[in-house]
């Protein structure tokens, strides 16, 4: 498995965990920029609880 078909089934089982804890929680995409054109992946309800960032390993 290379590095992003982990990170992308990582990505989805925390997810999954998230929505199982809580149902009212909303998923959005901030922090777009030129070295990371995809954005950040944030969770929030009431404030955020969780942010999911990449580091390479260079």
């Amino acid at each position: 498995m290379d590095a992003a078909t982990g990170w992308g089934k990582t990505l989805s089982q925390l997810r999954t965990i998230i929505r199982k804890v809580d149902k009212d929680v909303t998923e959005e995409v901030k922090w777009r920029m030129p070295s990371n054109p995809t954005g950040v992946p944030v969770w929030s309800h009431n404030g955020i609880i969780c942010v999911v960032s990449v580091l390479r390993a260079r």
